[in-house]
């Protein structure tokens, strides 16, 4: 069940050992906020942000499994209208997982 949230002022930030993306929750909200996913599970980022688990639960970072991360921005290429931010995600995944880094997040400023 979606837990709705009234205030985004916070940011998700993901972390690699030399690297952070930092994400402001708005854009999380509208790209990963869902009540239903077209005939898909959640995984991913539309997991642990709308059942807040993962780093939306967490006062410190958590390592989160990039290939679901993955799975999961993948299937939203092209049904975003921050499609610009979705590719900053990949890229910044997809590098990651090119030098064989693990990723963590956090939600910070809530």
């Amino acid at each position: 069940m979606k837990h709705l949230r009234k205030d985004h002022s916070s940011q998700l930030i993901f972390m690699t050992a030399d690297q952070r993306l930092a994400i402001d929750e708005n854009i999380i909200e509208e790209i990963f906020g869902r009540d239903e996913v077209e005939n898909q599970t959640w995984i991913g980022l539309t997991e642990d942000y709308n059942d807040l688990d993962g780093p939306f639960d967490a006062i410190n970072p958590v390592f989160i499994n990039s290939e679901t991360y993955l799975k999961d921005f993948y299937f939203y290429r092209g049904k975003s209208s921050h499609q610009d931010v979705l590719e900053k995600m990949i890229a910044f995944f997809e590098e990651a997982k090119a030098h064989h880094q693990k990723i963590q997040a956090l939600e910070i400023g809530e």
